[in-house]
């Protein structure tokens, strides 16, 4: 996949307004810990481990190449994909009306129904997202914090 700066960007910008909207303000109540693989998919699998190590109440992955990476990682920790073809057959859920596991998201194949995206699961993650990008921009790390 590839996200250009700008693209990417203003995705982590929308991020950040909708969790205004549920009360979360970055650096008040809430920490994000960004991860970017800078275009080599090899990285994610560590990056991945680094966030769960980090102990994060959530990881939002940007789509399908990292979110794999995401679920190896850990089996506890909600993982909000940023969207997937078709995550039943990838394994990323059991199925659209109960995903099950911990993994819930978007899906650019399917119409899914309001149980896919739970409030209320989304809501458990506390005050830590982790999240885990795979775009072949260079210098992510320098322009999201900016």
């Amino acid at each position: 996949m590839y996200c250009s700066p700008g693209g990417l960007l203003a995705r982590i910008e929308a991020f950040r307004l909708g969790l205004r909207d549920l009360g979360y303000v970055e650096g008040k109540n809430i920490v994000i810990e960004y991860r970017s693989a800078e275009g080599k998919p090899d990285q994610l699998a560590g990056l991945a481990a680094e966030l769960v190590h980090l102990k994060v109440d959530l990881i939002v992955s940007s789509g399908p190449t990292a979110t794999p990476a995401a679920k190896e990682a850990t089996s506890t920790i909600p993982i909000v994909m940023g969207f997937d073809s078709d995550p039943v057959a990838n394994g990323f859920a059991t199925s659209l009306a109960r995903p099950g596991r911990n993994i819930t998201g978007l899906s650019t194949r399917y119409r899914f129904p309001p149980s896919f995206l739970n409030e209320d699961w989304l809501q458990s993650s506390r005050r830590r997202a982790g999240s885990l990008q795979y775009t072949t921009h260079q210098n992510l790390s320098k322009t999201a914090d900016s």
